[in-house]
């Protein structure tokens, strides 16, 4: 099974995962997909209307999940 954002509900669930505040998180997310979007010119969400198609990550912000999850969290 594969955890996804979807899957956390509380803080408290967000900070076991990610040792990080639910503001903290936000704050990260928000740099992330300012990034995402300077690199590739458009939002996730901007690229999946244009190309009429779904996407494994629906969200920048579940893209940023399992990136931290990835890199931060399981070391």
């Amino acid at each position: 099974m594969v955890l996804s954002l979807s899957q956390i509900k509380t803080e408290k669930e967000l900070k076991s995962v990610t040792s990080l505040s639910e503001k903290k998180f936000k704050e990260l997310s928000i740099l992330f997909s300012n990034t995402y979007h300077k690199i590739y010119g458009n939002s996730i969400e901007a690229m999946q209307q244009n190309l009429d198609k779904d996407f494994v990550f629906s969200t920048t912000d579940n893209l940023f999940f399992l990136f931290y999850i990835k890199l931060f969290a399981y070391k």
